[in-house]
């Protein structure tokens, strides 16, 4: 059994984690877990490096990120903060958001029956050694090794959970709000065209 953390512990260095699914049996038991990627593409603007008074321009081709927290706050607390950090992302900076996943093993859950859409934190020192697994540059048997001797702090994060919940839950229902009035537009535009023609 790994050490057992609590929301003390979940500080703005962690994580957040949401499950996907959990799998058992056949020696692969691991639970799926996705986090958010900042991405970029074409390089259309210029970035600046600075450090202390030196600056450094240059053009971004790539980039990928996991992000840690909303820009205002420690933890995405409430449904505000995820759509902020969507908006500061891709309106201001010009990047995008799209979720990854990552393999953690179920041994290190820090309770054996976890709902999926459960958000978790996790110590970057873990996370890292899953995204190697998760790329194929760490092998299985020397992941799940290495994954209990870093000493991994990984805890359920409640507020965070129903935040991405409430918003997760907002969503569906505005596309199917969309939905029924993109439907009520099109059985409108259907009749003026009956109408029309008829005269």
């Amino acid at each position: 059994m790994p050490p057992q953390y609590g929301p003390s512990d979940l500080d703005a260095s962690t994580v957040p984690l949401a499950i996907d699914s959990v799998k058992s049996g056949d020696g692969f038991d691991m639970t799926r877990c996705s986090y958010l990627l900042i991405e970029a593409g074409d390089p259309d603007r210029i970035w600046t490096i600075t450090s202390g008074n030196r600056q450094l321009p240059f053009a971004m081709i790539s980039l990928s990120g996991i992000i840690f927290r909303p820009p205002s706050d420690e933890q995405f607390t409430t449904p505000d903060l995820i759509e902020e950090t969507y908006d500061f992302v891709e309106k201001e900076l010009g990047l995008s958001i799209s979720p990854s996943s990552v393999w953690l093993p179920n041994k290190l859950m820090p309770s054996p029956k976890l709902e999926e859409g459960t958000v978790l934190r996790a110590g970057w020192n873990v996370l890292a050694l899953a995204m190697r697994h998760w790329n194929g540059t760490l092998a299985n048997e020397k992941y799940l090794q290495q994954a209990f001797e870093v000493e991994p702090r990984i805890a359920i994060s409640e507020e965070e959970t129903k935040a991405f919940t409430i918003w997760h839950d907002s969503l569906i229902e505005d596309s199917r709000r969309l939905y029924h009035e993109n439907v009520s537009k099109a059985l409108e535009w259907s009749n003026d065209d009956r109408e029309e023609s008829d005269s």
